[in-house]
């Protein structure tokens, strides 16, 4: 008879460790999946606004508007590089890599729009990206 109760209480822990075992499995895989989603997502209405912003600075035939345009891109750029790269340490610079950063840093210095080029720390370390990092 007590064979019989190790028996259950056995099949009981094996049945509550293979749940939880694959409980966990899919709910991190599930989780990875809508994360996956979610920032696809924001690329994607991001991007659609690049577009409406890059159309509406093309057809004014306006120059000012344009470079306007281009700074603005050149700030989401560095922001997002100074955002994401703790995430990255991985990722070597190339060479034209770093001379478009040190390019960048110079127009940033001669353009100082506040309105534009703030004091984020993510702007900064947008341009330093490259610093340290290996070809």
């Amino acid at each position: 008879m007590a064979s019989l109760h190790w028996r259950i209480v056995m099949l009981v822990i094996v049945v509550a460790l293979v749940s939880g075992g694959a409980g966990f499995y899919f709910g991190i895989g599930k989780g990875a999946e809508v994360m996956g989603a979610i920032a696809s997502q924001n690329r994607v209405y991001e991007a659609l606004g690049d577009v409406r912003r890059s159309m509406t600075a093309l057809e004014s035939n306006d120059a000012i508007l344009a470079k306007k345009e281009m700074a603005v891109d050149l700030r989401i750029a560095l922001f997002s590089l100074g955002a994401y790269s703790s995430a990255v340490p991985y990722i070597r610079c190339k060479d034209k890599d770093r001379q478009a950063l040190e390019l960048a840093r110079g127009y940033v210095a001669a353009n100082a729009d506040a309105r534009v080029f703030g004091s984020a720390p993510e702007l900064q370390r947008g341009l330093d990206f490259c610093v340290g990092r290996q070809s």
